[in-house]
C-alpha cells in the first residue's frame, strides 16, 4: 500500500492535481444514482440534523458517498446485494428526504405536542411506525394491538385533520421507510457468506434442473432439494467438501436450532411433522425484481429459493418440460405442509 504522502509528491512531480483527502460539506447524488442533485440539495450539516432517526446502515452509506466512494466500492463494503445496491443506497436518500420534510412533526410526536386528540396508545402507535420505523407485527407486540389494527388506527390518523395526518400518509405510502429489512444485511456483514450465498443462487435461477439424488447444480445444473443445499453451502465454505451426503430430513437433524426470525441462507424445511421431512429450501429475504405487465417493482419481504416441481424418476428433459427446477417463491408458506426455519452456521 501507497502511503498518502507518496502520492501527493508522485502527483506534484507529473503536474497531477493534489490528491483530497476532505470530506465535502456535500453529497452530490447525481454521480452515486440515476436521480438529479436538485432533487437533494440539503448540505451535510442538513442530514446531521436526523442522524438520530437513521439506521446504522444508513449513515454508512451516507458517509460513503460523502467520501465519494462509487457504487460499486460501496456495493462491495456494505456486502450489498448486486441486484439491489442503487436500489439500496436511494432508499438512505429518500429516508433522509422524508425526515427532513417532517423534522419539526417527529419532534412534536416524539414529545407529545399537539396529539391530544389522540389515546395514549394511538400516539405510541404513531410514533413507533414514524419516528422508530417499525413494522406492523413488531408495534402490535408492543402496544397490545393485533397488526390489522395497528394499521387501522394509522389510516384513521392520516384520514384525519391533525397535523400528522399528511406524515402518516406519506409514510404508509413509502414502504421504504419502515420495509427495510436492515437485519439481514448487517447479518450479511458479519457473515460474507449469506451475501455470496444469495448472489450465487439467483444467478442459477432457471438454469438448474431437478433430478432424483443429483447434486451437481454448479457444474452440470442439475440437483434434488438437498443436493441443492449441499453444494451450495460446500461452495460458500460453510459445510466442509467431505460433508457426507443426507436428504432432508438428514439436514433437518444436522442444522438443529430453530428460528422464529430466519436469516439470508438459513434453511426451510418441509413435511407432515419433524420426523417426516421431505423437501428443503433456502431462505432468501428480501428480493425485488421488475414486473412490466404492472409497470411497477415488485418486492418480496419473505422470498424462499429451492428445488420446485421434482417427482423422483423424473428425467432432465421431461423437468425442463414441466419447468421443475430452482425457483423464487414469495414465501415459505407457499406449501401447506412448511414446518419450520433452522439456522445455518
Amino acid at each position: 500500500m501507497v502511503h498518502r504522502h507518496f502520492k501527493d509528491q508522485r502527483a506534484r512531480k507529473i503536474g497531477a492535481p493534489k490528491f483530497n483527502y476532505g470530506l465535502s460539506t456535500n453529497i452530490h447524488v447525481a454521480q452515486h444514482l440515476s436521480i438529479p442533485d436538485e432533487e437533494f440539495k440539503y448540505e451535510w450539516a442538513d442530514i446531521e440534523k436526523v442522524w438520530c432517526f437513521l439506521w446504522r446502515d444508513e449513515r454508512i452509506i451516507l458517509n460513503l458517498m460523502r467520501e465519494g466512494k462509487t457504487v460499486r466500492d460501496i456495493s462491495e463494503i456494505m456486502r450489498l446485494p448486486k441486484w439491489q445496491d442503487e436500489r439500496i443506497m436511494l432508499r438512505a436518500i429518500r429516508v433522509v428526504q422524508f425526515f427532513l420534510k417532517w423534522y419539526d412533526e417527529l419532534i412534536d410526536l416524539k414529545s407529545g405536542k399537539g396529539t391530544e386528540q389522540f389515546s395514549a396508545k394511538q400516539v405510541r402507535v404513531a410514533r413507533l411506525y414514524a419516528y422508530h420505523r417499525m413494522e406492523y407485527t413488531k408495534i402490535a407486540g408492543k402496544v397490545g394491538y393485533t397488526p390489522d389494527t395497528v394499521q387501522s388506527v394509522l389510516r384513521r390518523i392520516s384520514l384525519g385533520d391533525s397535523k400528522f395526518a399528511e406524515m402518516i400518509k406519506e409514510c404508509l405510502s413509502n414502504m421504504s421507510l419502515t420495509n427495510c429489512n436492515y437485519k439481514n444485511r448487517r447479518a450479511a456483514m458479519s457473515e460474507p457468506w449469506r451475501a455470496e450465498l444469495k448472489n450465487l443462487l439467483l444467478d442459477k435461477v432457471t438454469t438448474v434442473w431437478y433430478q432424483w439424488g443429483a447434486q451437481t447444480p454448479l457444474r452440470d445444473n442439475v440437483a434434488d432439494c438437498s443436493g441443492l443445499v449441499i453444494r451450495m453451502l460446500q461452495a460458500v465454505k460453510v459445510l466442509p467438501e467431505k460433508f457426507r451426503d443426507r436428504n432432508a430430513q438428514g439436514l433437518s437433524k444436522y442444522f438443529g436450532t430453530t428460528v422464529k426470525n430466519p436469516q439470508v441462507g438459513d434453511l426451510a424445511f418441509y413435511g407432515a411433522n419433524s420426523n417426516s421431512v421431505v423437501h428443503v429450501m433456502f431462505y432468501l429475504g428480501e428480493i425485488c425484481f421488475p414486473a412490466p405487465s404492472l409497470k411497477i417493482t415488485k418486492t418480496w419481504s419473505h422470498a424462499v429459493i429451492g428445488m420446485c416441481g421434482g417427482k423422483k424418476n423424473m428425467s432432465m428433459e421431461w423437468a425442463k418440460f414441466v419447468g421443475a427446477g430452482l425457483w423464487v417463491k414469495q414465501s415459505a408458506r407457499y406449501r401447506k405442509d412448511f414446518l419450520f426455519f433452522r439456522r445455518v452456521k
